[in-house]
């Protein structure tokens, strides 16, 4: 089995399968296979659900109940678990985006997120030691979350008061445009961001908002953040880009591939008085 590494609870993770598990005929059976497996039990995973394109992303959210896939057809689906069992999930939002392939994906940020401070780190008191001061951003955000595509498409999924699912999408950038790699994160002020980069275009950062506005519309805004140029001499290919947390962060990870081998360079955001 092939283990999909997401944003998952300390208690489950899925997995992902090209032949499902215990099948007398796994060739007749072929396809993508999703499962949720309890880590204390790994050997007792429970199917989720099959698909017959391969699951491109996927996201846990902060309490581990739900989670969101897209497959490489374009179909985007949020499931919940049901009476806090992980072998029991129900589908409760789907849409199709065709031919679309969906890279990263985040929930929006609805707990409180505890961070380290940098100048008390050494402090024996977890009180200095860590903060966990409540973002304003959270409290604005709505319950859901948010797929991008190779396309630059941003696919937000948000439930409204009656626990409905309300789909919009948006353009990443001014103009859509090829994206190579994708990674989305929250800040320490709990706003949702995005990192994209083609093979050999500079590293864009923007910062996605996402609220329901008087009249129970969904409103997305995808705002451009900061930018830059990676630093090497063999104009080396992007291989992965990841934060380096998933929370709270605000530093990113970025793999080089090149021709006297793979490179790590890890870039951090700074703010300075003007």
């Amino acid at each position: 089995a092939q283990v999909h590494r997401a944003a998952a609870s300390s208690i489950s993770r899925p997995m992902i399968d090209s032949f499902p598990l215990g099948s007398d005929s796994p060739l007749a059976d072929w396809g993508c296979h999703l499962y949720c497996a309890d880590l204390n039990l790994p050997w007792e995973p429970s199917l989720v659900t099959s698909s017959e394109a391969a699951i491109t992303s996927l996201a846990w959210d902060a309490n581990g109940t739900r989670f969101v896939c897209g497959d490489l057809n374009g179909q985007v689906s949020l499931w919940e678990m049901e009476d806090h069992s992980i072998s029991d999930w129900k589908q409760i939002a789907s849409n199709r985006y065709n031919h679309e392939r969906f890279i990263a994906a985040k929930f929006f940020l609805k707990t409180r997120p505890i961070s380290l401070n940098s100048d008390l780190v050494d402090s024996l008191l977890y009180t200095e030691k860590f903060s966990s001061d409540e973002p304003s951003w959270s409290r604005n955000s709505p319950e859901g979350c948010v797929l991008v595509s190779i396309t630059g498409l941003l696919v937000t999924i948000a439930l409204n008061s009656d626990q409905e699912p309300v789909f919009r999408a948006a353009s990443v950038g001014v103009g859509r445009r090829r994206i190579a790699h994708a990674d989305l994160a929250t800040t320490r002020e709990g706003q949702l961001i995005l990192a994209t980069s083609g093979t050999q275009a500079p590293i864009v950062v923007y910062l996605v908002t996402a609220g329901f506005n008087m009249a129970g519309e969904l409103s997305v805004r995808v705002n451009s953040h900061s930018r830059f140029s990676l630093k090497t001499e063999d104009k080396a290919a992007v291989s992965c880009l990841r934060f380096l947390l998933s929370d709270s962060t605000e530093s990113l990870v970025i793999g080089l591939g090149g021709v006297g081998g793979g490179r790590v360079q890890v870039w951090d955001l700074h703010f300075k008085p003007r």
